[in-house]
Parts: C-alpha cells; structure tokens; sequence
C-alpha cells in the first residue's frame, strides 16, 4: 500500500518532493512516537489526541493504514479519556513503522520507489 500511495504521489507532483516527504516523516515520526507514549503516562488526554492526529494525517499520506488505524484509535480513547489499550496500539503503531522505515529508507537510499 505505501509503495503504490508513494506512486500517486510521485505522479501528482514530482520524486524530489515524494523523497523529501519520506525524509521529514523519517525524521518526525520517531519523535511523535516518543511524544505520544511520554503523554500517555501523563494521561494527557488533549496533547496525545492532536499528536496522534498528526500521526494520523502522515500515516495515511504515505499509505499506512495500519498506521493510520491505530491512531484514529488513539484519538478516540482519548475522546473517551480511556487509556486501558492506548500502549498496546502504541505498540501496533511502532510495529507499523519498523515494518515501514526500510522501504522507505531504500526509497531515499536509490531515488526510485519500487
């Protein structure tokens, strides 16, 4: 799914802005993660909802909808102001991006997405 999203992309604009999207969200990403688990021991309910909204928005313009899934999930316990399964969805949400990170690291690396 990320490999044909990352296609559309390239088709509406152009590879250097597809390779500087994967970049920044290459950057990000890991420090969202952090963010969202340090705001969960925090029961920070505002701050994780707009964190894992953000996610959310990154998740689904490369074509994750794993990703995607889990943090519409996180946003909506947030809702409920229930944390009982926002770590295991952290936890579903970090495999997604290791799962996503070497694709995506051998688009940057070769300058073609294939």
């Amino acid at each position: 799914m990320i490999k044909q999203q990352l296609q559309r992309l390239e088709q509406e604009t152009d590879l250097e802005t597809v390779l500087e999207v994967i970049q920044l969200f290459m950057q990000s990403a890991p420090n969202q993660l952090r963010e969202m688990r340090a705001l969960q021991e925090k029961a920070d309910w505002e701050k994780l909802s707009t964190t894992a909204h953000a996610m959310k928005g990154n998740m689904a313009y490369l074509g994750s909808k794993q990703g995607w899934k889990q943090c519409a999930k996180i946003e909506a316990m947030c809702a409920k102001r229930s944390l009982v399964d926002v770590d295991n969805h952290l936890k579903k949400l970090a495999l997604q991006l290791e799962e996503a990170f070497p694709y995506l690291q051998q688009v940057l690396d070769t300058g073609h997405i294939g």
